[in-house]
């Protein structure tokens, strides 16, 4: 996808993995599908990422694959065996993905065309990990969060970061028992994100003024 489904002139083809990575395939708009066999397997709940007609996903074998609609390829490999895949994200034109190493540290790459990475920052402070992105008003922004606990909005100029250029926290969540995901979007030049919080606690939309 994304695209109409069946009766009309642009019918787009449909890719979606389940929990298990088993990827499934459409012409329909999902009214109905077949497995395929064509991608490799998916990490369950990672967002793939669509840009200049590929798609993009990070694989059970912690890699970042690409799928042109005919071939599958390894893409991307983290560059240090104890270094975890995160999602990735389309932002501005431009392929990144977040990355984890033990359950402490986390950053954000960039990935051209030809899968070579450069690090946009320096490892997040605090403890906290990638989760979401987007570009929003010239800066990237990022929704990390911390052992389940709080979100933290970060924020970057991406034309002028180097790999020890700290990120500025923009807002940090209060008084949530635990956070386990969240949402961010730029909408008529504003920023706003959101966060599903524990059983108990109120889910709260935030915008940025």
């Amino acid at each position: 996808g994304p695209g109409p489904a069946v009766g009309t002139e642009d019918t787009k083809t449909y890719y979606l993995a389940n929990a298990a990575g088993t990827w499934h395939k459409s012409t329909n708009g999902m009214s109905t599908s077949a497995t395929t066999s064509v991608l490799a397997a998916a990490q369950a709940f990672m967002p793939a990422a669509t840009l200049n007609g590929r798609l993009y996903y990070v694989s059970t074998a912690n890699t970042v694959r690409v799928f042109d609609g005919v071939q599958d390829s390894l893409f991307f490999t983290p560059p240090a065996a104890t270094s975890t895949m995160g999602w990735i994200f389309v932002a501005d034109g431009t392929l990144y993905a977040g990355i984890q190493t033990g359950t402490t540290t986390g950053y954000i790459v960039e990935l051209d065309k030809d899968g070579r990475m450069t690090q946009i920052g320096a490892a997040f402070a605090d403890n906290y990990l990638p989760s979401l992105l987007i570009f929003h008003q010239n800066d990237l922004f990022v929704l990390a969060i911390k052992a389940a606990s709080q979100a933290r909005i970060l924020r970057i100029r991406r034309d002028a970061a180097t790999t020890t250029t700290a990120w500025t926290t923009d807002y940090t969540t209060t008084g949530f028992t635990s956070v386990s995901a969240g949402a961010i979007a730029s909408y008529r030049g504003l920023f706003y994100f959101g966060v599903q919080p524990a059983v108990g606690d109120t889910a709260i939309v935030y915008e940025r003024s």
